[in-house]
């Protein structure tokens, strides 16, 4: 085994350890104690499922100590939903050259899914409630560690598929919630239909006097792209949320690039609405709503 690693770039140094590293200059005065704050954070990081800082912290403290099976076991709880990877990483921590802080061993990795397990409903039923008061954001960040948590888990897919902006997405989530064989009872089929009823409407939009060589999307952040060309008549419908909702109309030329004024728009969304975009200006570079309620 190497005399010392050093902490920055991870460049290994037998027999007589020098001040500072001789590829990076970072001092070699960390020691394997050092890393047990790394770890310490990482630790916290995966308790509220942010794999992203906890792998950046285990970055640092696999370049500080690649002995250490402590690094490895929280690796492998890491990357736990990727089989190949989960193995990957036990197989590491369980090198017989390596040794052990005590911070983190095996029985921890499964403590952990067992706690998310039990954890997931609380997720799932603050998504819930976050949905009941309009507040779709707040319940996409309860959806993501729930999904963490209990990728099983049937509720979780049917409140993907409630926040979900594209229908064939949407489609998709309900499709994998009915094959999941575990619920939770708190979010299911008749929760997600009793949503969509609620909170979303079918609307159209039309392009009159549309330049037939151009094309018009409609983009708005909660829907998938809305495009008018002469294909569809230069009309389509979509359905959104109830409400106002923000969002822009852009032509597009035969080669793909954008024409005229972009239009920023916020319009109110009920049921059976529908949205008339016509041009205007001298060269009719310019996009409006006609008749429309802003």
């Amino acid at each position: 085994m190497p005399g010392a690693t050093c902490p920055n770039c991870g460049k290994a140094f037998d027999g007589e350890i020098p001040k500072f590293c001789t590829k990076c200059g970072t001092s070699m005065d960390a020691t394997p104690g050092d890393v047990q704050p790394v770890l310490q954070k990482a630790i916290e990081a995966l308790r509220v499922c942010d794999v992203r800082s906890a792998t950046a912290h285990l970055e640092r403290a696999a370049r500080m100590s690649p002995s250490c099976s402590d690094v490895w076991y929280l690796y492998a709880l890491a990357n736990i939903r990727d089989v190949q990877k989960y193995e990957m990483y036990i197989g590491m921590a369980e090198n017989r050259e390596n040794t052990s802080l005590g911070l983190f061993g095996k029985g921890d990795v499964h403590r952990f899914e067992e706690g998310w397990d039990n954890e997931s409903g609380q997720m799932i039923s603050k998504a819930k409630e976050m949905l009941a008061l309009g507040n779709r954001n707040a319940a996409a960040g309860y959806i993501n560690r729930a999904s963490f948590m209990s990728p099983e888990c049937a509720d979780v897919w049917f409140l993907k598929a409630t926040v979900a902006g594209d229908p064939k997405w949407r489609m998709m989530y309900v499709r994998a919630g009915e094959g999941k064989p575990v619920s939770k009872g708190i979010f299911g089929r008749d929760e997600f239909l009793e949503y969509q009823t609620k909170t979303l409407s079918t609307v159209t939009f039309r392009w009159e006097g549309a330049n037939q060589k151009l094309r018009l999307d409609i983009i708005i952040p909660e829907s998938r792209p809305i495009t008018l060309n002469a294909e569809n008549g230069y009309s389509a419908t979509a359905e959104l949320p109830n409400g106002a909702l923000k969002g822009k109309a852009v032509m597009v030329g035969e080669d793909g690039f954008a024409v005229g004024t972009v239009l920023n728009f916020t319009l109110r969304i009920s049921p059976g609405a529908e949205f008339i975009l016509i041009n205007q200006g001298f060269f009719k570079s310019r996009l409006a709503f006609r008749d429309t309620e802003l």
